[in-house]
């Protein structure tokens, strides 16, 4: 009986342990998915988030050299704009030696390392830094690490004559005057006309970090390098306020709050089966059938419609629908081929619809997908037979020469290849950089074909184009707006 009590007087034990030891309050042990392709440009210019300093540090575990070293010197730049100085400090010279050859991150790492000491009163080091980082004016990478270095410190940027560097030095020599700076001579003459044509703050864009896509957010910062706009991003919570520029996603809308002005760089799927309707008959001697999935519902709904109070005959399937299947065979039963097929949706989403489409209906039925880009996707091996001898309607042609230089460029500065976000994200730097050069709201400098932007609208203008695809060849078979024509329209 004794020993019935020990081991259940052990047993409570136990369970108390477990209970205890599951209601405890650990260290978080939260995972990032990161990515093979390390940015440090990235990391050095956004505003610092707790998040960064678990991705850094997961970059240090977990992967070998120079991924890891670029990632602690990356983390001190964290510490740094944080205010912690200390923590860069040690971060910072514990790590610097231990890249090779000096590039981008290296620099930077040098440019944060003098700011500590400036900051902490190491005068010496800091003079025996500036020298070591004035070594290398003139390389290709020393431009894009001054700029980024400036920004990350919240000081405008000024130019390669007369930068935040400089500044630095300088308050640094009336701080303390009987400490030796080394400084660049640069006459008053000069400094005065730097300040008057490169003497920038550094703008602040303010991105909802929890509707936009990090995607969207790396192709920004990619454009701001590419046109060398002195804008800096802030991404965290809250609704902007205090903030000129704010960028924010709702429902399917991309919205760029600038100045008070709403702009929708997200895609009007609306305007774009308005323009289906006016400018592609069909056949109203043929039933049409509209296949959506949930999410573009209401917009099938409208279009459908539209079509039924102009003596069509059209119906509405959710490809979601559990029966849809079995309403494909149904209408096939009724209808033979009869048919014309509108699909709406997402380019990557319709793939989904086509198998029982072509399974039911034969080659020859007229097949239209809407969607708001055009990628080429269908082109692929594994989607041609279905879409071959079919119609797609978009309001952007991502396949264009410049979309290719665009994909090109954004995996070498950024490692991976842009998504359809980074498309958007560029863009809107685009218009940022037509506003400051005072360029009309018409410029024709953006990828997912925006082709004007009305002072009085919130929603974007783009292109409409029809393609048709034909033994693996698109053939692109109307477009209803292009640059040139809009000008003309519009004199």
């Amino acid at each position: 009986m004794r020993h019935l009590k020990e081991l259940i007087l052990l047993s409570i034990l136990i369970i108390n342990l477990f209970i205890l030891y599951g209601c405890v309050k650990h260290k978080d042990t939260r995972e990032y998915s990161l990515g093979q392709n390390f940015s440090p440009y990235f990391f050095a210019v956004k505003n610092p988030s707790k998040e960064d300093w678990y991705i850094l540090n997961s970059y240090i575990r977990e992967f070998n050299y120079p991924t890891n070293i670029e990632a602690a010197i990356m983390l001190g730049g964290y510490y740094v704009k944080k205010g912690e100085l200390e923590k860069a400090k040690t971060i910072l010279e514990n790590n610097l030696s231990k890249i090779g050859s000096v590039g981008f991150t290296k620099l930077i790492g040098y440019m944060w390392l003098y700011y500590v000491y400036l900051q902490l009163d190491y005068q010496k080091k800091a003079n025996e830094k500036l020298i070591k980082i004035n070594e290398y004016k003139g390389q290709d990478f020393f431009e894009k690490a001054l700029k980024a270095f400036c920004i990350s410190i919240s000081e405008p940027i000024g130019s390669i004559n007369y930068s935040c560097l400089d500044r630095l030095s300088e308050k640094s020599v009336s701080k303390k005057p009987h400490e030796k700076i080394i400084k660049l001579n640069y006459d008053n003459k000069s400094i005065e006309s730097n300040l008057q044509l490169n003497y920038q703050i550094s703008e602040s864009i303010f991105v909802d970090k929890k509707s936009i896509n990090q995607k969207m957010v790396d192709a920004m910062i990619y454009a701001i390098n590419k046109f060398n706009l002195n804008y800096h991003i802030i991404m965290d919570g809250g609704d902007g306020a205090g903030h000129n520029i704010y960028l924010y996603k709702e429902d399917n809308e991309i919205l760029l709050n600038y100045y008070g002005k709403q702009i929708n760089f997200g895609w009007d799927y609306l305007d774009e089966v308005n323009n289906f309707y006016d400018n592609v008959p069909l056949d109203r001697k043929k039933m049409i059938l509209i296949i959506v999935s949930d999410e573009f519902k209401q917009v099938g709904k409208y279009l459908a419609k539209l079509y039924n109070n102009n003596n069509y005959n059209a119906k509405l399937l959710l490809y979601t629908d559990e029966g849809y299947k079995y309403d494909l065979k149904a209408l096939e039963n009724k209808y033979d081929d009869n048919v014309t097929f509108i699909n709406i949706g997402n380019e990557d989403e319709i793939v989904n619809y086509m198998p029982l489409i072509r399974f039911f209906f034969n080659y020859e039925t007229d097949v239209f997908s809407i969607i708001s880009y055009f990628t080429g996707l269908y082109l692929k091996n594994i989607y041609n037979d279905y879409f071959n001898n079919s119609y797609v309607v978009a309001q952007a042609n991502l396949t264009k020469d410049e979309s290719k230089i665009f994909i090109k460029e954004f995996e070498n500065f950024m490692g991976y290849k842009p998504a359809i976000w980074s498309f958007i994200g560029y863009d809107v730097i685009c218009f940022l950089k037509n506003k400051n050069n005072n360029l009309n709201n018409n410029y024709n400098g953006y990828l997912t074909d925006v082709i004007y932007i009305s002072d009085s609208s919130k929603n974007v203008e783009r292109n409409f184009y029809l393609f048709y695809i034909n033994n693996n060849v698109v053939n692109e078979i109307f477009r209803l707006l292009n640059f040139s024509d809009f000008i003309i329209d519009n004199l």
